[in-house]
């Protein structure tokens, strides 16, 4: 009968040691389209990151000791109804986040 509870216990054990806690990856989330304004999180704390959108490069800031930050990127002219607008974010520690921007209605072609 004692057999049973140690192999009970000791399963329990190694189940919980083998889910070791997973940091969530960084990303990028809509604040605001007009102006454009993003909110970063799950980066490295105090990491500096480079904005750019639509491949221009339009801000570089440093995270928070949380990893989060906010960016007002400013005015964005897009054309979203046949390119959709990409936000990308790449961390100096590495991490690296994109954000696509939710399509507006389109007038039909």
């Amino acid at each position: 009968m004692r057999t049973p509870l140690v192999a009970a216990v000791a399963a329990l054990a190694l189940a919980g040691a083998a889910k070791p806690a997973s940091t969530p990856a960084p990303a990028l989330l809509l604040a605001d389209r007009a102006p454009l304004v993003v909110r970063g999180v799950h980066f490295r704390s105090s990491e500096r990151v480079r904005l750019s959108v639509a491949g221009v490069r339009r801000a570089a800031i440093t995270a928070t000791a949380a990893g989060t930050f906010v960016a007002r990127l400013g005015q964005v002219r897009d054309d979203a109804c046949t390119n959709p607008l990409l936000v990308v974010a790449v961390g100096s520690a590495g991490s690296h986040a994109v954000l696509k921007l939710p399509q507006p209605e389109c007038p039909p072609a």
